[in-house]
């Protein structure tokens, strides 16, 4: 369980910095505030694609 939580985090780190970097190339505004919305965005949406799977 630990490890897809792990998983979890990795995964929305990785699509984050993508983000952020085109964010930067676009010439917008990069914060830590930007960096924790996509990372829960993307958490939000691996857990309602994980839940929708299980039932």
């Amino acid at each position: 369980m630990t490890q897809g939580f792990i998983l979890l985090v990795v995964i929305a780190l990785i699509i984050a910095y993508v983000v952020m970097r085109t964010r930067r190339r676009m010439g917008l505004l990069v914060t830590g505030k930007t960096w924790l919305t996509v990372m829960l965005g993307v958490v939000i949406v691996a857990l309602a694609l994980w839940a929708s799977q299980t039932h």
